[in-house]
C-alpha cells in the first residue's frame, strides 16, 4: 500500500496477475450492487482487507496503475479466548473431547480453509483453484495468504448474522509452505502466523486442502486443441 489517510487508501499496482484495467473498471461499475462479501480489497503488505465503501478509482502512472479506494471501518472481531466450544477433531486420541478458546483456533483455521468456496459451482475450493493455476510458482504462497486475509477480514452472512470466518484474527502476517506439492490426500503442509485478538502474534501448522479441482490442460494440449480447430475439415 502506497499511503492511507483515514478511510482513503492509495495503492500502486505494477502488473496484473489475473485480470487487467478493463476488469478493474467493470468491477467498479458493479460495486454498488454487490454484497459486502463480494466487494473488498485485500492488501498483502498490511496483512488485512476491508470492504469497499465506494467504487475504486484508478489512473495510469509511469509503468504502474494507481488505485484509490474508500474503505469501511475494520469489522469487529472477538477474542480468541471467546471462541465457542466445538468437538476436537484434530486429536485422534480424544474423539469425544471438546475444545474451546485459543485451544480450538488451530482446528478452526484449518476447517475454514478447507471449506472456503471457489468462484463458481464448478470450483468448490478456492485453494484448489489457486494450486491448479499457480502450483510450483512463487505466486502460490502469496495467493494463499490473500485468501487467508479474506477469511480473516471480510464479513460474510451465516446463521442470520455477519462475521468474519476466522472470527478472532486481526491480520495475517505470513503463510509459509513446507512442501512444493501436496501429499497423497491432497493436503499442502504450511505454517501460518497470525495477529490474534487477545493473544498477539501466534503461529500454527495447517494442512491446506488443494484437491477436487478439474485438471487443467497443459500448454501443449491447449496448442494442439487450437490447431485442430484451425485445420481444414475433410
Amino acid at each position: 500500500m502506497e499511503s492511507a489517510r483515514g478511510s482513503r487508501w492509495t495503492l500502486r499496482l505494477r502488473d496484473f496477475l489475473i485480470g487487467d484495467r478493463a476488469e478493474l473498471t467493470a468491477f467498479g461499475e458493479q460495486v454498488a450492487t454487490l454484497p459486502a462479501a463480494n466487494r473488498y480489497i485485500l492488501v498483502d503488505s498490511e496483512g488485512e482487507g476491508r470492504v469497499l465503501a465506494a467504487p475504486p478509482e484508478w489512473r495510469r502512472g509511469n509503468g504502474w496503475t494507481e488505485v484509490e479506494v474508500e474503505v469501511e471501518p475494520r469489522f469487529p472481531r472477538i477474542r480468541a479466548q471467546d471462541l465457542a466450544e466445538d468437538t476436537d477433531v484434530l486429536d485422534d486420541s480424544n474423539r469425544e473431547g471438546r475444545v474451546a478458546g485459543l485451544a480450538r483456533l488451530p482446528q478452526h483455521v484449518q476447517m475454514v480453509l478447507a471449506t472456503c468456496t471457489g468462484w463458481g459451482e464448478d470450483k468448490p475450493n478456492r485453494l484448489a483453484e489457486y494450486y491448479a493455476l499457480f502450483g510450483g510458482t512463487t505466486w502460490l504462497p502469496l495467493l494463499l495468504k490473500l485468501e487467508a486475509i479474506r477469511l480473516a477480514s471480510i464479513p460474510d452472512r451465516f446463521l442470520q448474522k455477519d462475521y468474519t470466518l476466522f472470527q478472532c484474527v486481526q491480520r495475517v502476517l505470513s503463510v509459509e509452505l513446507f512442501a512444493a506439492a501436496p501429499d497423497a490426500k491432497h493436503f499442502l503442509k504450511a505454517k501460518m502466523t497470525l495477529d490474534v485478538v487477545g493473544v498477539g502474534s501466534w503461529s500454527t501448522a495447517v494442512d491446506l486442502y488443494v484437491g477436487e479441482f478439474p485438471a487443467l490442460p497443459s500448454v501443449e494440449e491447449m496448442m494442439a486443441e487450437s490447431l485442430s480447430r484451425l485445420s481444414p475439415k475433410s
